[in-house]
């Protein structure tokens, strides 16, 4: 199981918020989209008037993720 995770966490990860929050693409990959949308981008004015476009986006991946998760947990795995 440790193996499995540390595997999947980019090593960029460990850098914190001034790396996940930098882009949605990093903030998916580091597992911390709710982190950045809740603290970081909630605050930041380039972030509060995002295009539609991107809103669509977000949800998109928010909900590919959501429906990956429920699948590893229906089949009993762990990793992606």
């Amino acid at each position: 199981l440790t193996t499995c995770l540390i595997s999947a966490y980019k090593q960029d990860c460990a850098v914190g918020p001034a790396y996940w929050c930098k882009s949605f693409q990093n903030a998916e990959d580091c597992g911390a989209l709710r982190h950045c949308t809740d603290t970081v981008w909630r605050y930041d004015g380039k972030h509060t008037n995002v295009d539609l476009s991107t809103k669509c986006e977000w949800c998109q991946k928010i909900i590919e993720n959501t429906h990956k998760a429920i699948n590893n947990i229906v089949n009993n795995e762990v990793c992606y």
